[in-house]
């Protein structure tokens, strides 16, 4: 995820890199005219860094524009669907990091066919539009793109779970009930299970469960199978052995603040998994 700092010097780049090559210059022609270095300009048009406002001036001079238009928003027609994209959520939502996606790579793309990007970043606003894409939707989507990306197969999660059974003595004789479960929570992590509150409220009655850190309470919903209440309890450790703050605290996630916050939950509910279903007996 972007954030407007990066936002900022993305738009510089595109704008430096577009007045450079529509004036035929090279980086040296560039460099001449400046007293910039090369791999300084480089750096600029890779979003890099953002020059100071003595360099700001020594690259509008050159390049013949104003000041204001290289540290504003405005942009020229060809460069408007770019800026649009790079200003709007989508960049501000989508976990570039977590697909390997740089800046650089980024500048690089919407750089070198500019017209069939602009094209792109059109139709996509378009179906965005149509089909009343909110933020909550866009998170998911990574998430699904995410998992396929890596065919859902995360060995680190499932040696977390290893380690987690390692660490607390945990063996493949050993029963995980809800009972075993409960007992794991209370010992390691002081967290309580309470099986009648969340059936006494009407607005939380279809939650199947609720963590309250305040009171570091793990509500569950009366009337769970026991392998409803196992999963929900060992997502519950794997929050709490994998030290993942920003996450969700109710079972069905009512809003997604962040990519961030829908990938821990999906972290803590794959070693939930791996935890309750040894691989050693499954692939026997």
């Amino acid at each position: 995820m972007l954030t407007d700092n990066q936002i900022i010097r993305l738009i510089l780049a595109f704008k430096i890199r577009s007045l450079r090559l529509g004036k035929g210059f090279s980086y040296q022609n560039l460099s001449d005219a400046t007293s910039l270095s090369t791999s300084y300009l480089s750096d600029i048009e890779k979003g890099k860094r953002y020059p100071k406002p003595d360099k700001i001036t020594l690259l509008a001079k050159a390049l013949d524009v104003d000041y204001n238009y290289l540290v504003g928003t405005t942009v020229n027609k060809k460069l408007r669907p770019v800026v649009d994209l790079i200003s709007s959520n989508f960049f501000k939502l989508f976990p570039l990091e977590e697909f390997g996606i740089s800046l650089e790579k980024v500048v690089e793309l919407f750089s070198q066919t500019p017209d069939r990007v602009n094209a792109f970043i059109s139709t996509f606003f378009k179906i965005a539009r149509s089909y009343q894409i909110d933020e909550r939707e866009f998170h998911l989507e990574a998430l699904r793109s995410f998992q396929n990306l890596h065919n859902n197969h995360f060995p680190e999660l499932e040696n977390a779970a290893t380690a987690f059974k390692t660490e607390f003595s945990i063996d493949r004789t050993t029963a995980l009930t809800p009972e075993f479960l409960e007992e794991q929570l209370l010992e390691l992590y002081d967290i309580k299970i309470d099986r009648d509150q969340l059936s006494q409220h009407g607005l939380l009655r279809d939650l199947r469960s609720f963590y309250s850190p305040k009171s570091k309470t793990l509500y569950l919903k009366n009337g769970l199978t026991p392998a409803q209440e196992n999963f929900l309890m060992g997502r519950e450790l794997g929050f709490h052995f994998l030290k993942l703050e920003k996450r969700p605290y109710e079972t069905t996630i009512i809003e997604v603040e962040s990519f961030e916050v829908l990938w821990n939950n999906y972290k803590a509910s794959h070693f939930a998994a791996a935890l309750l279903m040894n691989a050693q007996s499954l692939t026997q």
